[in-house]
């Protein structure tokens, strides 16, 4: 069965949020602000490549 490459998926949109952070790096105002904008910006990749993954069963086949 053919599943999508979360891990590549993953990768490259790590990639750019670390080069969002490294833009906003030299714009901070605030310490601790591109923390927060990483720990933000990579729950909300893991939460969206979390549907795609192979090992997560579809809601509708729960009773199997």
């Amino acid at each position: 069965m053919p599943v999508h490459p979360v891990q590549l998926y993953e990768a490259i949109l790590a990639m750019g949020v670390f080069f969002l952070l490294l833009y906003r790096f030299s714009k901070r105002t605030q310490p601790g602000e591109v923390a927060c904008a990483l720990g933000i910006g990579y729950a909300l990749i893991r939460f969206s490549t979390g549907f795609f993954r192979a090992d997560n069963a579809p809601i509708y086949m729960t009773w199997v």
